[in-house]
């Protein structure tokens, strides 16, 4: 199939114009997050259409000891994290092996929680109508954790947006109550990046620049950070 998007920054308003009904009814009740660091360069076009500040969630994919590209479950900024029973107690060399990686990506959360938000706590999103971003949607591990998140923390509604997903990871979501907001929908989906003509790596700088861009323009309406 053909590239759907010529950059993330194409993408980002091609999906900022779907949530524009949304936004326009419930402006003054939403927190918007993005996962990095590709979906904070989503975020970025779609405050900038619509005015609006957002903040980082950082969920981190826990990948399978031989092939870390392959997700088998998450992590969530508290700690807590959800694995597919399908891979444990495969031998015990194997879940230490999963072990090690786990700890490894609480290490890197750790790490970016600093980066990105000085150590602070997120918005509260309690009773809130929460938009989470991210570049697209795959096999939906960090997805799933990420939703159950924000779930947890007394979000009102939570709404999973993004350019392009895999059908079966979305309707998945839906059949947890998660709405999933999708430029476009396939059924054979491989990666992300196949839908993209550029799909380089977003790097920390970059996610730096653009919060602290978002942060210094709606300094005013940002969503105050938790201690």
């Amino acid at each position: 199939m053909g590239r759907l998007f010529k950059n993330r920054k194409e993408a980002g308003q091609l999906l900022a114009s779907k949530l524009h009904p949304l936004i326009k009814e419930e402006r003054n009740n939403l927190v918007i997050l993005a996962l990095p660091r590709g979906g904070v360069a989503i975020a970025a076009e779609l405050s900038q259409l619509e005015k609006l500040p957002f903040e980082v969630l950082i969920i981190r994919k826990v990948g399978h000891p031989h092939n870390r590209e392959y997700g088998i479950g998450a992590v969530a900024e508290d700690g807590s994290y959800w694995l597919n029973d399908v891979y444990l107690d495969v031998s015990t060399h194997i879940n230490a092996q999963i072990d090690a990686i786990l700890n490894e990506e609480k290490n890197e959360i750790e790490r970016r929680k600093k980066l990105y938000r000085n150590n602070k706590a997120l918005p509260t999103l309690k009773d809130k109508i929460v938009i989470l971003m991210d570049d697209g949607l795959a096999t939906g591990v960090t997805a799933k954790l990420a939703t159950q998140y924000v779930k947890n923390q007394g979000a009102k509604k939570v709404i999973l947006a993004v350019p392009v997903c895999a059908i079966e990871s979305a309707r998945e979501l839906r059949r947890k109550g998660i709405e999933v907001v999708c430029f476009d929908e396939f059924q054979k989906f491989l990666s992300v990046s196949q839908y993209y003509e550029n799909f380089e790596q977003v790097d920390d700088s970059e996610v730096i620049n653009i919060l602290n861009e978002t942060r210094l323009l709606y300094s005013n309406r940002q969503p105050e950070l938790g201690q």
